[in-house]
């Protein structure tokens, strides 16, 4: 699992378009995803608020294969280092494609 140096705010890079992404956190915390705006999503599960901006970036290219790119900015708010962590292993288990 992917652990930030701080859990207040970091950024990554993500293979996803905007809208998986967004599907990516509905799956991930149901009824609790708000759109703030194009790219401003802010999630409110238990003490743990997180406030996300997803901009698109240019895909990368290998060989014939395209890859979306999002970078996403995380900022928390609330709750302790063990409740974030598990926020975000909700959603990077939630993000996950399939593969071997």
């Amino acid at each position: 699992m992917f652990t930030p140096h701080s859990l207040e705010c970091f950024e990554r890079e993500l293979g996803a378009t905007l809208a998986e992404f967004e599907r990516g956190l509905q799956k991930a915390a149901p009824g609790a995803v708000s759109l703030l705006g194009a790219g401003l999503f802010f999630l409110q599960c238990g003490n743990v608020e997180l406030r996300m901006t997803a901009q698109p970036h240019p895909p990368r290219r290998i060989g014939l294969f395209e890859i979306p790119v999002l970078k996403v900015t995380y900022r928390f708010s609330g709750g302790d280092d063990a409740e974030r962590l598990a926020l975000l292993g909700r959603l990077d288990r939630a993000m996950q494609r399939g593969g071997g």
